[in-house]
């Protein structure tokens, strides 16, 4: 079989024989290297933003699905970004919690520890203090003292006719005997000056005439003692 003339010339057209040989050879070289590159590809060398089969990638601790998961229910749709706050799980943590509460809303700091502590005793408060404790309370997160307050106890009277006789009033008058230091025998009383005043006749005290039944003995140069002549009646209360 005979070769075109260009062949035989060692030429394809105007270019030589090797050069076509050589384009062929780099052609065939980059076709190779395209198709095991791609055979070769790791998931990361994807485009995470292609649909693949179910949660694609995870975008600041939050699952990526395709539309076709969050139609079939598959995706959660509400995923929480923060924690919820965790409520005081004693009457001491919510003491702390409460104070910070209140404190944050620019209130003194002393005011409101006073008006907490005084409501978790059960103590009566101011309107001031009430309206503190009222304010933390209403608070969602802090709420009522999870363990509650030291409420006064009730005291039920009995009905009548059963249980313990009501105790006797205690007397409010006293015989004081004669020739005692008055001194000693008023001091468990409230005293001498509480029962019987400052001076003869004293209107604060509570037997202010006592004074004219006593005499002062004692010898001179030192305290007198009062006593009385006879025994009186004194009021004590």
């Amino acid at each position: 079989m005979a070769l075109p003339e260009e062949l035989r010339d060692g030429k394809v057209g105007r270019f030589p024989v090797w050069a076509i040989g050589v384009l062929i050879a780099g052609a065939i070289i980059l076709f190779l290297f395209i198709r095991n590159r791609n055979r070769n590809a790791t998931p990361e060398d994807t485009d995470p933003s292609v649909p693949g089969d179910g949660v694609l990638e995870n975008v600041d601790g939050l699952p990526v699905a395709d539309f076709a998961d969050q139609l079939s229910g598959n995706f959660p749709s509400n995923v929480s970004l923060a924690p919820a706050p965790q409520r005081p799980m004693t009457n001491a943590q919510w003491l702390i919690a409460a104070h910070d509460f209140l404190v944050g809303m620019s209130k003194n700091p002393f005011t409101v520890l006073r008006a907490l502590q005084k409501f978790l005793a059960g103590e009566a408060l101011t309107e001031e203090e009430r309206a503190l404790v009222e304010l933390a309370t209403a608070n969602p997160n802090l709420s009522l003292p999870p363990e509650g307050v030291n409420l006064p106890p009730v005291v039920t009277q009995p009905a009548p006719g059963t249980g313990n006789p009501p105790p006797t009033s205690t007397p409010s008058t006293e015989v004081a005997p004669a020739g005692v230091n008055l001194y000693d025998w008023a001091s468990p009383r409230g005293g001498f000056v509480y029962l019987f005043g400052m001076y003869k006749n004293d209107p604060a005290a509570l037997n202010p005439t006592a004074r004219s039944y006593m005499v002062w003995e004692g010898p001179k140069g030192s305290t007198l003692i009062p006593k009385f002549t006879s025994a009186r009646t004194i009021r004590v209360r």
